[in-house]
Protein backbone atom coordinates (compact mmCIF):
# COMPACT_ATOMS: atom_id res chain seq x y z
CA UNK A 1 0.00 0.00 0.00
CA UNK A 2 1.28 3.22 -1.20
CA UNK A 3 0.73 6.04 0.95
CA UNK A 4 0.54 9.85 -0.34
CA UNK A 5 2.40 12.34 0.78
CA UNK A 6 0.69 13.82 4.07
CA UNK A 7 1.34 17.51 2.52
CA UNK A 8 -1.07 16.40 -0.26
CA UNK A 9 -3.72 14.84 1.61
CA UNK A 10 -3.98 18.28 4.14
CA UNK A 11 -3.87 20.53 1.22
CA UNK A 12 -6.88 18.41 -0.29
CA UNK A 13 -8.83 18.11 2.98
CA UNK A 14 -8.02 22.31 3.06
CA UNK A 15 -9.71 22.88 0.20
CA UNK A 16 -5.99 24.23 -0.84
CA UNK A 17 -4.45 23.94 -4.26
CA UNK A 18 -3.96 20.41 -5.03
CA UNK A 19 -0.42 19.24 -6.63
CA UNK A 20 -0.23 20.13 -10.39
CA UNK A 21 -3.02 22.90 -10.49
CA UNK A 22 -1.75 26.32 -12.40
CA UNK A 23 -1.82 29.87 -10.44
CA UNK A 24 -1.49 33.07 -12.79
CA UNK A 25 0.27 33.43 -15.55
CA UNK A 26 2.66 36.52 -16.43
CA UNK A 27 -0.12 37.84 -18.88
CA UNK A 28 -3.01 37.40 -16.44
CA UNK A 29 -0.99 39.65 -13.82
CA UNK A 30 0.11 42.65 -16.39
CA UNK A 31 -3.30 42.60 -16.84
CA UNK A 32 -4.38 42.75 -13.44
CA UNK A 33 -1.97 45.86 -12.97
CA UNK A 34 -3.32 47.66 -16.07
CA UNK A 35 -6.84 47.41 -15.13
CA UNK A 36 -5.96 48.58 -11.54
CA UNK A 37 -3.96 51.82 -13.35
CA UNK A 38 -6.40 52.68 -15.37
CA UNK A 39 -8.26 52.85 -12.45
CA UNK A 40 -5.97 54.39 -10.19
CA UNK A 41 -5.82 57.16 -13.26
CA UNK A 42 -9.66 58.04 -13.23
CA UNK A 43 -9.60 58.35 -9.92
CA UNK A 44 -6.50 60.93 -9.93
CA UNK A 45 -8.85 62.86 -13.30
CA UNK A 46 -12.14 62.68 -10.86
CA UNK A 47 -10.16 63.95 -8.20
CA UNK A 48 -8.46 66.85 -10.15
CA UNK A 49 -12.10 67.93 -11.62
CA UNK A 50 -13.08 67.90 -8.11
CA UNK A 51 -10.59 70.36 -6.94
CA UNK A 52 -10.73 72.61 -10.05
CA UNK A 53 -14.90 73.01 -9.47
CA UNK A 54 -14.26 74.04 -5.85
CA UNK A 55 -11.86 76.68 -6.86
CA UNK A 56 -14.40 78.01 -9.52
CA UNK A 57 -17.28 77.76 -7.21
CA UNK A 58 -14.96 79.65 -4.56
CA UNK A 59 -13.31 82.17 -6.73
CA UNK A 60 -17.12 83.03 -8.42
CA UNK A 61 -18.83 83.47 -4.42
CA UNK A 62 -15.62 85.57 -3.54
CA UNK A 63 -16.37 87.86 -6.80
CA UNK A 64 -19.60 88.11 -5.84
CA UNK A 65 -18.86 89.14 -2.48
CA UNK A 66 -16.59 91.54 -3.87
CA UNK A 67 -18.81 92.89 -6.14
CA UNK A 68 -21.44 93.64 -3.72
CA UNK A 69 -19.49 95.96 -0.79
CA UNK A 70 -18.66 97.93 -4.15
CA UNK A 71 -22.33 98.36 -4.79
CA UNK A 72 -23.48 98.81 -1.30
CA UNK A 73 -20.57 101.23 -1.04
CA UNK A 74 -22.13 103.11 -3.75
CA UNK A 75 -25.31 102.97 -2.81
CA UNK A 76 -24.87 104.38 0.40
CA UNK A 77 -22.75 107.21 -0.96
CA UNK A 78 -25.01 109.50 -2.65
CA UNK A 79 -24.32 112.54 -0.18
CA UNK A 80 -20.89 112.40 -0.51
CA UNK A 81 -20.84 111.79 -4.45
CA UNK A 82 -22.41 115.22 -5.04
CA UNK A 83 -19.70 116.83 -2.95
CA UNK A 84 -17.07 116.01 -5.58
CA UNK A 85 -15.85 118.21 -7.93
CA UNK A 86 -17.79 117.82 -10.77
CA UNK A 87 -17.91 121.36 -12.50
CA UNK A 88 -20.66 123.00 -14.29
CA UNK A 89 -21.24 120.45 -17.11
CA UNK A 90 -24.81 118.82 -17.04
CA UNK A 91 -23.55 115.58 -17.42
CA UNK A 92 -20.00 114.55 -16.43
CA UNK A 93 -18.52 111.17 -16.06
CA UNK A 94 -15.14 110.13 -13.91
CA UNK A 95 -14.10 106.57 -13.27
CA UNK A 96 -12.72 105.00 -9.57
CA UNK A 97 -10.48 102.26 -10.25
CA UNK A 98 -7.83 100.34 -8.09
CA UNK A 99 -4.24 101.18 -8.34
CA UNK A 100 -1.12 99.45 -6.75
CA UNK A 101 -1.51 102.23 -4.04
CA UNK A 102 -5.16 102.64 -3.67
CA UNK A 103 -8.41 104.37 -5.59
CA UNK A 104 -7.35 105.86 -8.77
CA UNK A 105 -9.52 108.88 -10.07
CA UNK A 106 -10.53 110.12 -13.31
CA UNK A 107 -10.10 112.77 -13.96
CA UNK A 108 -8.12 113.12 -11.01
CA UNK A 109 -9.62 117.08 -10.81
CA UNK A 110 -12.90 115.24 -9.91
CA UNK A 111 -11.17 114.35 -6.43
CA UNK A 112 -8.64 117.19 -6.09
CA UNK A 113 -8.85 119.23 -2.86
CA UNK A 114 -7.13 122.38 -1.91
CA UNK A 115 -6.46 124.39 1.55
CA UNK A 116 -9.30 126.33 0.68
CA UNK A 117 -11.46 123.42 -0.04
CA UNK A 118 -14.63 123.49 3.07
CA UNK A 119 -13.02 120.80 6.08
CA UNK A 120 -16.24 118.85 5.68
CA UNK A 121 -16.29 118.74 1.86
CA UNK A 122 -12.40 117.70 2.38
CA UNK A 123 -13.16 115.04 4.70
CA UNK A 124 -16.23 113.61 2.91
CA UNK A 125 -14.03 113.26 -0.47
CA UNK A 126 -10.92 111.76 1.45
CA UNK A 127 -12.99 109.01 3.53
CA UNK A 128 -14.88 108.10 0.02
CA UNK A 129 -11.41 107.65 -1.86
CA UNK A 130 -9.56 106.23 1.00
CA UNK A 131 -12.64 103.62 1.75
CA UNK A 132 -13.00 102.65 -1.71
CA UNK A 133 -9.18 101.82 -1.66
CA UNK A 134 -9.57 100.19 1.31
CA UNK A 135 -11.67 97.42 -0.45
CA UNK A 136 -9.34 97.79 -3.49
CA UNK A 137 -6.93 96.02 -0.89
CA UNK A 138 -9.06 94.21 0.69
CA UNK A 139 -11.18 92.49 -2.79
CA UNK A 140 -8.50 92.82 -5.43
CA UNK A 141 -4.99 93.02 -4.39
CA UNK A 142 -4.88 90.65 -1.87
CA UNK A 143 -6.56 87.98 -4.00
CA UNK A 144 -4.97 84.83 -3.75
CA UNK A 145 -7.30 82.62 -5.79
CA UNK A 146 -7.49 85.01 -8.92
CA UNK A 147 -4.61 85.43 -11.18
CA UNK A 148 -5.27 88.53 -13.01
CA UNK A 149 -8.29 90.80 -12.53
CA UNK A 150 -9.64 94.68 -13.42
CA UNK A 151 -11.75 96.57 -11.25
CA UNK A 152 -13.83 99.64 -11.89
CA UNK A 153 -16.76 102.10 -11.21
CA UNK A 154 -17.75 104.51 -13.78
CA UNK A 155 -19.89 107.96 -12.27
CA UNK A 156 -21.90 109.78 -14.40
CA UNK A 157 -23.51 112.91 -12.86
CA UNK A 158 -26.60 114.37 -14.30
CA UNK A 159 -27.88 117.58 -13.40
CA UNK A 160 -31.30 119.39 -14.68
CA UNK A 161 -33.16 115.76 -15.01
CA UNK A 162 -36.32 116.35 -16.32
CA UNK A 163 -36.02 119.98 -16.84
CA UNK A 164 -35.98 120.65 -12.87
CA UNK A 165 -33.42 122.87 -11.89
CA UNK A 166 -31.02 121.28 -8.79
CA UNK A 167 -32.22 117.97 -9.51
CA UNK A 168 -28.99 115.94 -9.45
CA UNK A 169 -28.72 111.95 -10.12
CA UNK A 170 -25.70 109.85 -10.49
CA UNK A 171 -25.60 106.47 -12.34
CA UNK A 172 -22.74 104.23 -11.68
CA UNK A 173 -21.86 100.74 -13.80
CA UNK A 174 -19.87 98.84 -11.58
CA UNK A 175 -17.87 96.57 -13.13
CA UNK A 176 -15.41 93.50 -12.27
CA UNK A 177 -13.29 91.37 -14.58
CA UNK A 178 -10.83 88.37 -13.25
CA UNK A 179 -9.23 85.36 -14.35
CA UNK A 180 -9.05 82.60 -11.44
CA UNK A 181 -5.79 81.02 -10.61
CA UNK A 182 -5.76 77.81 -12.65
CA UNK A 183 -5.66 75.04 -10.70
CA UNK A 184 -1.77 73.70 -9.32
CA UNK A 185 -0.83 77.34 -9.98
CA UNK A 186 -0.23 80.62 -7.84
CA UNK A 187 -1.16 83.90 -8.23
CA UNK A 188 1.61 85.34 -10.52
CA UNK A 189 0.72 89.42 -9.61
CA UNK A 190 3.21 90.89 -12.57
CA UNK A 191 -0.18 89.27 -14.82
CA UNK A 192 -2.77 91.77 -13.91
CA UNK A 193 -1.99 93.74 -17.56
CA UNK A 194 -3.85 90.36 -19.06
CA UNK A 195 -7.38 91.62 -18.31
CA UNK A 196 -8.61 95.22 -18.84
CA UNK A 197 -12.16 96.25 -18.32
CA UNK A 198 -11.65 97.97 -21.93
CA UNK A 199 -10.57 94.52 -23.46
CA UNK A 200 -13.15 92.13 -21.95
CA UNK A 201 -15.39 93.98 -19.92
CA UNK A 202 -16.54 97.80 -20.99
CA UNK A 203 -18.54 99.73 -18.77
CA UNK A 204 -20.92 100.55 -21.95
CA UNK A 205 -20.89 98.97 -25.56
CA UNK A 206 -20.13 102.43 -28.29
CA UNK A 207 -21.13 102.27 -31.78
CA UNK A 208 -19.47 99.54 -33.29
CA UNK A 209 -18.61 97.28 -31.17
CA UNK A 210 -20.26 93.81 -30.69
CA UNK A 211 -21.01 92.48 -27.37
CA UNK A 212 -20.48 88.55 -29.20
CA UNK A 213 -16.84 90.29 -29.94
CA UNK A 214 -16.15 90.22 -26.08
CA UNK A 215 -17.83 87.39 -25.07
CA UNK A 216 -15.82 85.29 -27.35
CA UNK A 217 -12.87 87.04 -26.58
CA UNK A 218 -13.45 86.40 -22.56
CA UNK A 219 -14.20 82.61 -23.22
CA UNK A 220 -10.95 82.09 -25.01
CA UNK A 221 -8.93 83.97 -22.04
CA UNK A 222 -11.04 82.21 -19.35
CA UNK A 223 -11.71 85.86 -18.04
CA UNK A 224 -15.00 86.02 -15.85
CA UNK A 225 -16.75 89.13 -16.06
CA UNK A 226 -19.13 90.89 -13.64
CA UNK A 227 -21.17 93.88 -14.20
CA UNK A 228 -23.94 95.73 -12.18
CA UNK A 229 -25.73 98.64 -12.46
CA UNK A 230 -27.31 101.60 -10.00
CA UNK A 231 -29.27 104.17 -10.01
CA UNK A 232 -29.14 106.77 -7.20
Amino acid sequence: MVRQPLLQNVNNRNGFMKIGSKGFTLIELLISMLVVAIAMLGFAALQAYSSRSLNSTYSKQASSDALNSYVRFIESSHGTLSKFNWGTNTTVTATFTCGSSGAVVSPASIGDVSSTTPTEVKNAITAFIGTFGTLCKQYINDRSDIEAQDFGVQITRNTGVSGIDGLTTFNAIVVFAYKPVSQGKFRDASRSEDVKLATFCPYEFTEGQNPADFQKKRVAHNVVCNRVEVGL
